[in-house]
């Protein structure tokens, strides 16, 4: 039932937005009580770091590189990024709702805090990995390394925000790819593939 909750309330959220959804709209979603939600998750805070949670999780699994590249980088990191952008799209309530918003609930705020430093934990591994099969060049130095950081995150942490004020339909696979592709194109001047 805990994943079921999570799964409407996710729904809910990208639907009507944080504020605008309650427990007791979750619950009718389920056809149970909203005491049944609260069973599980006793604020909205708490479901709302469940979820968050969840993203975290789904969004490290995706980004997990094979141990051995296939002869195409491109074509995996593209892979890759769309499968993240994917996510976005599915978790897309946490990243268009506004600061001011998210700032209601301070674990969460904390949480995606944090969620900085962690990506740029997995940003840095995933250059670590391609240095050790001597796939940059030398001018990819920490310096370039960390624009290149800070401009992936606010891409992928702002794309959807952008793409869902500009166009009147949630992003398609053609909206992902265009999008995966921009964060490729901050890599590929480093690459010496």
């Amino acid at each position: 039932m805990k994943n079921e909750i999570l799964k409407h309330a996710v729904t809910l959220f990208n639907e009507q937005g944080i504020n605008k959804t309650s427990f007791r709209d979750i619950a009718e979603s389920l056809k149970i009580s909203d005491g049944h939600v609260r069973y599980y998750f006793k604020t909205k805070e708490i479901l709302l770091m469940s979820i968050f949670d969840q993203l975290d999780h789904e969004i490290i699994e995706a980004a997990k590189t094979p141990a051995q590249l296939e002869q195409d980088v491109y074509a995996l990191l593209m892979l890759n990024v769309e499968q993240i952008f994917q996510l976005a799209v599915k978790y897309r309530f946490l990243f268009v709702e506004s600061p001011k918003t998210i700032g209601q609930y301070p674990n969460l705020l904390k949480s995606y805090r944090n969620l900085m430093g962690r990506r740029k934990e997995m940003i840095f591994g995933a250059f670590k990995a391609f240095d050790e099969m001597h796939l940059f060049h030398s001018s990819f130095d920490i310096q370039a390394r960390e624009y290149a950081f800070y401009t992936i995150f606010i891409v992928s942490d702002g794309w959807m925000r952008t793409f869902l004020l500009t166009n009147t339909k949630e992003p398609d696979k053609k909206a992902i790819k265009f999008h995966s592709n921009l964060i490729i194109q901050i890599l590929k001047p480093y690459l010496k593939i």
